[in-house]
């Protein structure tokens, strides 16, 4: 968690005043670092590869949720904005807590190593459909 947090930190302090011209493209290429911990913890390396592991997802995990944020309060209009974000949030806290209730009887039936892998392989395979959805690459930042 704490190596998470240090990729998270920098990134934020690397996406300071920084516009790229696809930032929802930037985002999903953020995507891919989710997979990275899960994918070193079914294949046992030493802690500290799992370390930086987790630093690239904290990374990937910032710089995307930067731009993204950024352009909701950009793009969105200024009276759905509380909306859009009730939903988005309780559409993924919903989600989450439904994960971490079903994942130990899960990991009991078939064990940690496969479910470890197949969520790396799962989050490769959901930042590539993200990536390859056409109007991803069309975002772009409004005229200031």
């Amino acid at each position: 968690m704490a190596a998470f947090a240090t990729g998270s930190v920098l990134a934020g302090l690397f996406m300071v005043g920084r516009r790229p011209p696809r930032p929802v493209v930037i985002a999903a290429i953020g995507m891919f670092g989710y997979p990275i911990p899960c994918l070193l913890l079914a294949l046992h390396p030493p802690a500290y590869a799992v370390a930086a592991g987790a630093l690239v997802a904290g990374a990937g995990s910032t710089g995307g949720g930067t731009l993204t944020t950024s352009l909701q309060q950009q793009q969105v209009q200024h009276q759905m904005l509380a909306r859009m974000s009730a939903i988005q949030l309780t559409c993924s806290y919903s989600l989450g807590s439904a994960g971490w209730a079903a994942i130990g009887p899960l990991t009991g039936l078939v064990g940690a190593v496969p479910l470890l892998a197949f969520a790396a392989g799962w989050g490769v395979a959901s930042a590539a459909v993200v990536l390859a959805v056409p109007p991803i690459w069309a975002i772009t930042w409004a005229e200031s």
